[in-house]
């Protein structure tokens, strides 16, 4: 159990880094506290992580935004621009967390196998990885019109190299729409956010949830396009730090006005600070 004199250490560490100690860090457990925090400095205030802070970020926003907690859905909007994502890595990110839990609701709910789901995974990413070899890496990068669900699973086996169990079992007028969404957001290496964390995100969202299709898909994908062991740990700790917070805010039904204006002044002290560092 924390001691007073550690207690005050920590409140004392929040109070210069926030400009004030907050409610809700004055209402967490005294007994929680002091390893809380020191995790919050040590892992998610951390620019030497392997996940870089506003990647880390924005996989807080995306899973806040799946749980959902309006809570946390502020603090990470505010905490992603601040880390400088722009609104359209901002959009990006939020789209993809309800792009995993539309797929995630549709796969457990239709009860598809999830060997089988497995199996077509590792198909697709030798797939993937044979046309990168071959020098085909344009694959992704081609639109073509995708108006019925006869172009999209054709579509989808020349990008895949296969047509998807859970493609064919999605009722067929939508098959076009959410293949489109899909490729087009998820698989498009020209958006604003790398491949590599969009499936970090995809990764981070699908451990919340949590779904087993989802998490053996976007960790083969991460893989693919270069994540390392430690990122996807990162990753997965990062999911549970947004869980962790959302939990608490929520649970300890913080007035969410008051709880806005502590986040702002907070905001204040935190871009003063980062004004104050880069001028030394």
């Amino acid at each position: 159990m924390a001691s007073q004199k550690e207690l005050d250490k920590v409140y004392d560490e929040i109070f210069d880094s926030m400009g004030f100690l907050a409610d809700g860090y004055k209402k967490f457990s005294k007994e929680a506290i002091p390893g809380a925090w020191k995790e919050m400095k040590d892992f998610e205030m951390n620019p030497e992580t392997d996940v870089p802070n506003k990647y880390k970020q924005l996989i807080n926003l995306a899973v806040a935004s799946q749980i959902p907690s309006t809570y946390c859905v502020t603090v990470y909007n505010k905490m992603a621009s601040m880390e400088g994502a722009s609104e359209e890595e901002i959009s990006e990110a939020v789209s993809l967390a309800s792009l995993v839990r539309r797929f995630s609701t549709f796969i457990n709910g239709a009860g598809l196998n999830l060997e089988t789901f497995k199996n077509e995974v590792d198909q697709i990413v030798t797939f993937v990885k044979g046309q990168q070899a071959s020098g085909k890496k344009g694959a992704l990068k081609e639109i073509p019109l995708i108006e019925t669900s006869a172009h999209a699973f054709k579509d989808m086996d020349h990008t895949l190299g296969l047509t998807p169990s859970f493609f064919r079992a999605y009722p067929e007028a939508g098959v076009a729409g959410v293949w489109r969404e899909f490729k087009e957001l998820q698989l498009n290496p020209a958006t604003s956010i790398p491949n590599k964390y969009k499936e970090l995100i995809g990764l981070g969202v699908a451990a919340q949830i949590p779904c087993s299709y989802c998490l053996h898909f976007h960790t083969e994908a991460s893989k693919l396009h270069g994540a390392t062991t430690g990122e996807i740990y990162e990753t997965a700790a990062i999911a549970g730090n947004a869980r962790h917070w959302s939990a608490a805010f929520n649970g300890l039904q913080k007035e969410y006005g008051q709880f806005e204006k502590d986040l702002e002044q907070a905001m204040k002290r935190v871009e003063q600070k980062q004004k104050t560092k880069s001028r030394l």
